[in-house]
């Protein structure tokens, strides 16, 4: 690579003397149609999961209303009001250090993807510095979410990070007086992305206060239905998780016919 005034540029001759294999056309036509048919199933796969990210919010919709008319008068409290008093809204770690073999689990922002977390790729980091931030402990069930960067990234905590800490970029809302799945997706909602989008903060690094999340306003159904609703969701979650897998495995099916392709064994 060569250039200047900072930019990276190919060399002309290296692109003159490069040479491309080129099968017969008939050739090149075959194997077009074989990874056009293997990127139609990709297609299918990733908007069928477009569909299901947006069906629990559907369902939202149509069994508590819209938030701003708040139909049936459901209750509003705090979200302050709703969280374990023993285990209060509280972020993470400061500094977690380097990645610790056989140490305490800590969920990053990073680490919360698609309304879940990669458990798979949690790092760790040493009992004293876990045991320094003991306010932000994990329990299975509780919700989290990003304060701070992708602020209102949201997951609920799985039974393998039972245990685990956070970052000081997430919150831990050890949710007591509802259910955590219906408070989820109400965070998700658009009229409650709108309420944090207006108390975000900050230019370079943009944030949500805990003093304004702590007061977020919350509506609560009776908890019958939150949980009848928090049951459809997981069903949900769980025809995305299939999808996901499925789509991994043509992603890398695809890419396998690929490098067979151009190395002529398709």
């Amino acid at each position: 690579m060569t250039g200047s005034g900072g930019q990276r540029r190919v060399p002309e001759s290296y692109l003159a003397e490069l040479q491309i294999p080129l099968p017969p056309l008939p050739e090149q036509r075959r194997i077009a149609q074989i990874l056009d048919k293997a990127e139609a199933l990709r297609a299918k796969r990733r908007a069928a999961l477009a569909k299901l990210e947006s069906l629990a919010q559907s369902i939202f919709l149509e069994m508590f209303g819209d938030l701003a008319t708040n139909p049936w008068n459901f209750p509003i409290k705090q979200m302050i009001e709703i969280v374990d008093e023993k285990r209060p809204i509280s972020y993470g770690i400061l500094m977690p250090g380097e990645d610790q073999e056989g140490g305490v689990k800590y969920v990053r922002v990073v680490d919360i993807q698609n309304g879940s977390i990669d458990h798979s790729k949690v790092r760790r980091t040493t009992p004293e510095i876990s045991n320094a931030f003991k306010r932000s402990l994990l329990k299975a069930g509780d919700l989290l979410m990003s304060i701070r960067g992708h602020v209102g990234r949201l997951a609920i905590v799985p039974k393998e990070l039972n245990g685990a800490n956070i970052t000081q970029d997430s919150v831990r809302l050890a949710i007591v007086d509802a259910v955590p799945g219906y408070v989820c997706e109400y965070v998700r909602t658009p009229a409650i992305q709108y309420w944090m989008a207006k108390h975000v903060k900050g230019v370079a690094v943009k944030g949500i206060n805990l003093g304004d999340l702590k007061v977020m306003p919350v509506m609560l159904p009776p908890l019958p239905l939150q949980q009848a609703f928090a049951r459809r969701v997981e069903a949900i979650e769980s025809l995305k998780a299939a999808q996901r897998a499925s789509l991994a495995k043509l992603d890398a099916l695809f890419a396998s016919l690929q490098h067979r392709a151009f190395r002529g064994e398709l």
